[in-house]
């Protein structure tokens, strides 16, 4: 009488584990990829609303308000462009002389939780001209 063999041989096992490990890598490398976009379009939306809110506040003023979201005083600036003080969990918002700035809070953490882009700026210009070091920033 032959005996038959019950389960997966140490080879089989390895083989598969090998396999969900590679496509494990690739679509957590797709998913930290989208959240980095996700993260830079909320700051680009933040900055247009920003900006607007700003040249509107200029045409009635003929000034520029001049804040920081990382200077507690001016909370109440915010309010009277018309807007909330925005959420600064992922960015710091400043506005110097019409132009507007977001640069990522955390201490030289980037889109991400590496450091590998260190210190990244996405910059509107009140004339509606994009800048800053960050590559998934609008052209």
């Amino acid at each position: 009488m032959m005996k038959v063999e019950k389960g997966f041989t140490l080879m089989e096992i390895l083989i598969t584990m090998i396999i969900v490990a590679m496509l494990a890598s690739v679509l957590l490398s797709r998913y930290y990829g989208q959240q980095e976009r996700a993260i830079v379009a909320e700051a680009v939306t933040n900055l247009s609303a920003i900006r607007q809110n700003e040249v509107n506040y200029y045409l009635e003023n003929s000034a520029y308000l001049d804040m920081d979201t990382t200077v507690s005083g001016d909370d109440t600036k915010w309010a009277t462009i018309g807007l909330d003080k925005p959420d600064t969990s992922n960015f710091n918002y400043k506005c110097v002389s019409g132009v507007s700035t977001a640069t990522r809070s955390g201490g030289g953490t980037c889109l991400s939780t590496s450091t590998h882009y260190g210190n990244c700026t996405v910059t509107l210009a009140v004339d509606g001209s994009w800048g800053g070091d960050h590559p998934y920033k609008p052209a």
